[in-house]
């Protein structure tokens, strides 16, 4: 059933996923991806309006990210051409566990997002934006993303899905990132991560939780843990919710589901 009918008609929310774009190059073939994209995505299918704002190359591979994203009923408006850099790509490996690693190539499209009239006002329309931390690995799209983030309207939801990728992180971008968002999602492999480099308290993961949550001053926290489902912090309420059973083909995409299921 389409969300607007859900809502007793009233429009669909739209929700921007601001970052990589890219073809996961994985061992049964190109997908194409991105966390942004993909809860952008899955917005759409749970019956809002999710558009992805990226950039591809004048390539091959950009023309088909295009129409894959139309053929999936998603507006291309927030996708930028580069004329120079080529459209990103990752490598894609997936263990018995279906646990994926992934190498992701750099100084492609998506590392020289520009500020440009269509972006800002798509995001002065947003009801939300969810953007994470691969994307700022670059100064250049790192400062789009945040001109986006600052022109969305007052009321409207910022979700920082942490997504730790290699080496393309630090303490500083967590601290401005976080300063940006009023709510984060972030795994229990990655928490640990982010407290110890942002020099936070807590020996558990909902106290660590809590920590973000009050230093930042967010709306809510949401832990991922796999299968073993949940934990949602807010300011005066929480929940812990242990999962349901589920047979595991792949992870890949997994959070980004959650992400927008959450938003």
């Amino acid at each position: 059933m389409h969300g607007s009918s859900q809502r007793d008609n009233k429009p669909p929310f739209l929700v921007l996923g601001v970052g990589e774009l890219l073809w996961d190059l994985l061992p049964t073939g190109p997908q194409l991806g991105g966390a942004p994209a993909n809860v952008a995505f899955h917005v759409s299918q749970l019956g809002d309006k999710g558009t992805p704002c990226s950039r591809v190359g004048c390539d091959t591979q950009g023309e088909a990210a295009v129409a894959a994203v139309k053929d999936i009923g998603m507006s291309s408006s927030g996708i930028q051409r580069d004329p120079q850099k080529s459209t990103g790509t990752v490598d894609v490996t997936v263990d018995d566990k279906g646990q994926p690693t992934y190498t992701i190539h750099e100084g492609v499209a998506w590392d020289a997002m520009e500020v440009t009239d269509t972006w800002l006002q798509l995001a002065r329309r947003a009801d939300a934006a969810c953007f994470g931390s691969l994307a700022q690995r670059s100064r250049i799209s790192q400062s789009t993303l945040y001109c986006m983030l600052n022109n969305l309207p007052k009321k409207a939801l910022r979700v920082f899905d942490v997504n730790l990728r290699q080496d393309f992180y630090s303490a500083t971008m967590l601290w401005q990132s976080l300063q940006l968002a009023t709510t984060v999602k972030v795994n229990h492999e990655e928490l640990p991560i982010v407290i110890r480099l942002l020099e936070l308290p807590g020996d558990s993961l909902g106290t660590q939780g809590r920590a973000l949550l009050e230093k930042f001053a967010l709306d809510l926290v949401c832990i991922t843990r796999g299968g073993q489902g949940s934990i949602l912090l807010g300011r005066s309420e929480e929940d812990d919710h242990p999962g349901n059973p589920a047979e595991v083909t792949d992870t890949v995409g997994a959070g980004d589901a959650f992400s927008a299921t959450l938003i």
